[in-house]
């Protein structure tokens, strides 16, 4: 037992173990009040008043107020009235993960030299603040500020032997590519333990990573693996649960759009999204931690204070930016509904993500809270096994007359689509590869341009804009900032209309000859890829200087790679929390000719009685709720005495 603290007035509310008992029969009906003055002595005539705290036990007032000056009726009983309502809380919760606003980085780091990276490995002089399957960030640079171009590579820790961390794959040979330098190793988890105390109430502060989950349910170009072996593959049922894998389970989900290099919506059907990335903050106890708590709890609140912060990735569609910025259209709100019998429509709600050029790149499903980036290029570049930081831009493809490329070595050219091909699909994509290091190698553009056949003789061409690559370099000391690549490949396949393409069946073609000549490194001028329209053409299914049938005979990825691995957002994600607060509010009406005669028998001065208890009981007098003032009131003239029950 203890006592209320009597410094302010405040009305303590409890549901007794009766009331308890009845809301799990599913009868739970208030139908009357009493007030008392138990815990009064007025022969004392003292201010203040100490009350006993509301206990589970609390039954019965021991001296409840007569409703009027007739002891003959015996009627200590009043009717509440029903107000309930729902009060909406809001909380804004404090950046989450390894960088603030400013882009500083509040994780631990190390800096490496280059000449202390050997294959899948690194030696540092501390591991102090590094665990074993922890996500780790390689910038090329050692300042601890994100600046606007960076390059980096996202791995998995694997092992730590003394101070040596292992990782999931191998490393590119910085030294060898650029020389005598160093960079600093991220963790990418923020791991604050005490934000999740549960005494912990400061949650504007710094909070620990959102978990990032890359599910494929198509294999990515190149790779043997069935996605079903995929880490990410548990998340597979989430990805169909949000409209990304089937059109026929949804009635107002016609597919999602991307947006290609000329700032066209390309939609893109719940079928062909091979691939999406899910943002989610599943921070719940363990052993090591109980007091873990859910800081998200409820729902994510749709308003202009949310954003997502990713200083790692080199966005192709802007220049000057740091990382890329993605924040939430909360002007509509959007709904995916089911085709299945009784399933009510409006129920899955969502806005969307969009970056600063207002182009949609995925869904916020607040009341789930849940983040979807489903900008397959975005995807590609937060999958740590794409082995690439950066976006590549999205090329136009179109048809051409068959005639317009012109014969080479007195060979005319063949069309692509020769004559009538309507019955056949046809996908674009493309890959630049730098062969100086297949540590490098990374995963072609991740969408897949495609287009329908004709009755008539036709090639296909694909062209870039005038302002694409914009991280990419000619020169080789810039791969700490830029990518580079010395060969440029177009990747092609033919399907049944209705067909999706297989990850072993892309036909690869070296156009890097239409790129020549090289730099002094050797490397391709991206200024010979913008605005440049390249034609597929029926030669160059055979006539090719290197031709490859099956991607898997240029390169395959390494059998220990993992996509869609579980790992932490490089980056933050900062936005307010809401929770609907169900209130069961019962006014208790005391009108100034009523509820004035009170029971305490040390009562004995006129216009002196108090109130230290109201009890709200169910049809047969058992008390449901008991509440208790801090400090007892003066009762009266009228009153009105509020009882809430946030459910």
């Amino acid at each position: 037992m203890s006592y209320l603290n009597s410094t302010n007035i405040f009305l303590d509310g409890k549901l007794t173990k009766y009331g308890r008992k009845k809301i799990s029969e599913g009868n739970f009906n208030i139908r009357y009040f009493q007030i008392g003055d138990s815990e009064i002595d007025y022969a004392l005539n003292v201010d203040n008043y100490k009350v006993i705290q509301p206990l589970d036990n609390d039954n019965v007032i021991k001296y409840p107020y007569m409703l009027n000056d007739n002891t003959l009726t015996g009627i200590t009983y009043g009717n509440p009235i029903m107000r309930s309502y729902t009060d909406i809380v809001t909380e804004e919760v404090g950046n989450a993960g390894c960088i603030n606003n400013t882009y500083n980085i509040l994780t631990p780091t190390q800096t490496v030299n280059y000449s202390n990276i050997t294959n899948d490995h690194f030696t540092v002089s501390s591991v102090s603040g590094f665990s074993i399957n922890d996500t780790v960030t390689f910038i090329t640079q050692t300042s601890d500020i994100i600046i606007n171009d960076v390059k980096s590579y996202t791995y998995k820790i694997t092992n730590i032997i003394g101070n040596v961390i292992y990782v999931d794959r191998n490393i590119p040979n910085f030294l060898n590519i650029l020389g005598p330098g160093s960079g600093l190793l991220i963790n990418n988890d923020f791991k604050n333990i005490n934000q999740y105390e549960l005494t912990q109430t400061d949650i504007s502060s710094q909070q620990d990573g959102w978990n990032l989950n890359v599910v494929w349910t198509e294999k990515p170009i190149g790779v043997n693996a069935s996605p079903q072996f995929f880490e990410s593959s548990v998340y597979c049922s989430t990805k169909d649960f949000f409209g990304y894998t089937t059109s026929t389970n949804q009635l107002t989900n016609t597919g999602t759009s991307i947006t290609n290099s000329f700032g066209e919506k390309i939609i893109v059907t719940p079928e062909e999204q091979h691939s999406i990335a899910i943002l989610h903050y599943s921070k719940t106890g363990d052993t090591n931690n109980p007091f873990k708590i859910i800081k998200y709890n409820e729902y994510l609140n749709p308003d202009n204070y949310f954003e997502i912060k990713i200083p790692f990735i080199l966005y192709d569609r802007i220049s000057g930016e740091t990382g890329i910025t993605l924040t939430m259209d909360y002007s509509n709100e959007y709904f995916i509904n089911s085709s299945a019998i009784d399933s009510y429509p409006n129920k899955l709600k969502y806005y969307y993500l969009i970056d600063t050029l207002n182009n949609p790149v995925g869904k916020v499903f607040t009341d789930k809270k849940i983040i979807i980036i489903d900008d397959q290029e975005i995807v590609a570049a937060l999958d740590k096994n794409s082995n690439r930081n950066y976006t590549l831009p999205i090329p136009k493809i179109d048809y051409v007359p068959a005639d317009i490329k012109c014969a080479t070595n007195g060979i005319n050219s063949d069309p692509l689509l020769s004559g009538n091909t309507t019955g056949y699909t046809y996908y674009v994509t493309y890959m630049l590869t730098y062969t100086g290091d297949n540590n490098t190698y990374s995963l072609p553009c991740n969408y897949y341009s495609k287009i329908t056949g004709l009755p008539y003789d036709s090639d296909i061409s694909i062209k870039f804009n005038v302002d694409d690559f914009k991280y990419m370099s000619q020169i080789k000391s810039q791969f700490n900032t830029k990518y580079i690549a010395d060969k440029f490949y177009i990747l092609f396949q033919k399907v049944n209309n209705g067909s999706k393409p297989v990850s072993s069946n892309w036909i690869i073609m070296d156009f890097t000859n239409e790129l020549l000549p090289l730099s002094v490194d050797g490397l391709i001028n991206p200024d010979d890829l913008r605005g440049t329209k390249f034609i597929i053409s029926g030669n160059d299914l055979v006539g090719r200087e290197i031709i490859y049938d099956n991607i898997a005979d240029l390169y395959e990825w390494p059998i220990q790679t993992t996509f869609g691995g579980d790992q932490i957002l490089g980056g933050s994600v900062k936005t307010k929390r809401s929770c609907d607060i169900e209130v069961m509010n019962y006014l208790i009406n005391l009108p100034s000719t009523e509820f004035l005669t009170t029971q305490n028998k040390t009562y004995s001065q006129p216009n002196n009685k108090k109130i230290s208890e109201v009890h709200l009981l169910d049809s047969n007098f058992n008390s449901l709720v008991v509440s208790k003032f801090s400090k007892p009131i003066i009762r009266n003239n009228h009153q009105v005495i509020s009882i809430k029950i946030d459910i």
